[in-house]
């Protein structure tokens, strides 16, 4: 009986790693490896429009140690755009963007992705915007520019109307300010500030309630990333924004995708012991309703700084950096940019009921003392 509980309880544990149930459903999860980008890029924005996935901008050179500025830096940046088609497994080369931006943010409306804020390669924010028409596959600028802009902000879209959420100003000071752009006048208006400023961090809408999570400060000098969510309803915005269960897991530059009516916040950056940057590579499941989060897995490979997309029944993640090669601080060491993709494919099943494992613990509770079930 004891071994058979054993493997009963070995096989709960697997199936729970891999998926998890809410109401009358489980959600699981496999990864699937796709075909590499055709360029190596960190740093990008991958937006869905239409059948497709755009990759725009970025770092296209490895984040290599630079003595004389103390910390790792991008030495390369790219204008390049591509259309991933999911249904196909395949690559498109679109013109090039106006440009060259990393650490920037993007958003779509109808057929047009807007392109805001990030840094050029001499590390000036960029105040233009530039759009994207994925029907004509061609570039334009705006005639006014982003206020205040910043880099490494998030955006999220409501009807017409796009909000841009935090970033770094000039001298990397995390910002909570919230602007919202009217993608029909193109007139821009300030929104509710955050109550954290943070860059690096993500934001999204699900379940018709906006968020913002993650991400790091300056105010305590970047030793380590927030783990904080805030929501904000557009329905209501005199209520501001306010907090909400904290993720499992402190994260910046993770990357942020919405499925199944569900936030899915995928691997990103941590501090080491030593203050280094390392990646994660868990998923973690929001739930709004309830406001609780669930264990989605694992990423397949180890990397940050990448970006995500949700497309059908899939998130498709892209790119970003690899663990460190080399000693830190060392000439000659870096963090590889990387071409790899990988889909996040979920699938929603009628739960599987708990009752035999439960009567498996009620039965064995006959035979042994509680705590004899769990003996090593």
């Amino acid at each position: 009986m004891v071994s058979t509980f054993l493997g009963l309880a070995a096989w709960f544990v697997q199936v729970q790693g891999q998926s998890f149930v809410i109401d009358d459903n489980t959600y699981s999860h496999e990864w699937l490896s796709r075909t590499v980008m055709p360029s190596k890029r960190s740093d990008m924005t991958a937006t869905t429009v239409g059948d497709g996935i755009y990759l725009i901008g970025g770092c296209d050179n490895d984040q290599e140690w630079s003595t004389g500025a103390g910390m790792y830096l991008c030495t390369g940046l790219t204008k390049t755009t591509h259309k991933y088609l999911p249904a196909t497994d395949s690559f498109e080369s679109l013109p090039e963007a106006p440009r060259s931006r990393y650490r920037h943010a993007a958003a779509a409306v109808g057929s047009r992705i807007f392109m805001f804020g990030g840094r050029d390669i001499a590390d000036n924010i960029i105040q233009e915007i530039d759009v994207l028409d994925t029907e004509t596959s061609s570039w334009s600028t705006l005639s006014n520019p982003m206020p205040n802009a910043t880099s490494d902000l998030s955006a999220f879209v409501d009807g017409n109307s796009i909000y841009l959420l935090g970033g770094y100003n000039a001298i990397y000071a995390a910002q909570d300010q919230v602007m919202i752009f009217d993608t029909v006048e193109s007139t821009w208006s300030p929104s509710y500030p955050l109550t954290q400023g943070r860059g690096d961090a993500a934001s999204a809408i699900a379940s018709g309630v906006a968020f913002a999570l993650g991400g790091f400060s300056h105010e305590n000098n970047f030793a380590a990333p927030l783990d904080h969510v805030e929501v904000f309803f557009t329905t209501n915005p005199s209520g501001g924004w306010k907090s909400r269960s904290a993720m499992k897991k402190a994260r910046g530059d993770k990357a942020v995708a919405v499925l199944n009516d569900m936030l899915h916040v995928i691997g990103g950056e941590a501090k080491n012991e030593n203050g280094h940057s390392a990646a994660l590579m868990d998923v973690e499941v929001y739930d709004a309703r309830t406001d609780t989060w669930y264990v989605g897995g694992s990423i397949p490979s180890q990397r940050f700084r990448f970006v995500a997309a949700a497309h059908g029944d899939s998130i498709y993640i892209f790119g970003g950096q690899g663990a460190l090669m080399g000693t830190y601080g060392e000439a000659g060491s870096k963090y590889p940019i990387l071409d790899v993709v990988e889909q996040y494919k979920e699938s929603v099943t009628q739960a599987v009921s708990s009752t035999p494992i439960l009567a498996t613990f009620s039965a064995l509770s006959m035979f042994m003392p509680f705590s004899s079930i769990f003996m090593c």
